[in-house]
């Protein structure tokens, strides 16, 4: 199983790319809190610059653009047995803006795209709503509350 790339990380939004290609297809994850290919904003020292609350986590999927020569699964993966198909796009291209609506079905789960034997990439724009905690910076002085 391959990581995605996060190619954005702000405190309320991520942008994770999965790619697949001759030499790597299969499965791509992206990590809500934890592993190689987390959401977690981070500060400038690579520190985790969030907290995280698993159980009342919700990081819903915003948009979406894809470019495929076959069918992927984007799947909310619990762990190899609980998991399940949130969107099945076929081959060719394509782009979502779903910013008109909440698409967080099981949003406090990984997320993973399933290629199989199909080549492409798949770009998603994730929105984290609860269970992303900014620290509390409030008895800090203006200079040292860093850029939360």
């Amino acid at each position: 199983m391959s990581a995605a790339s996060v190619i954005s990380n702000t405190r309320r939004r991520a942008v994770c790319h999965f790619i697949s290609s001759a030499a790597t297809n299969g499965n791509v994850t992206a990590n809500l809190a934890y592993g190689p290919a987390n959401i977690i904003y981070k500060v400038s020292n690579g520190s985790n610059g969030q907290s995280f609350d698993e159980a009342n986590a919700v990081a819903g999927i915003k948009g979406l653009t894809y470019s495929l020569n076959g069918v992927a699964h984007i799947e909310r993966l619990y762990s190899n047995t609980d998991r399940e198909n949130v969107l099945v796009l076929g081959a060719g291209q394509g782009d979502f803006d779903l910013n008109a609506i909440n698409y967080n079905q099981k949003a406090n789960a990984n997320i993973r795209v399933h290629f199989g034997t199909t080549q492409g990439f798949v770009t998603l724009t994730v929105h984290k709503e609860a269970g992303f905690n900014d620290p509390d910076t409030s008895q800090l002085q203006p200079r040292d509350r860093g850029p939360f």
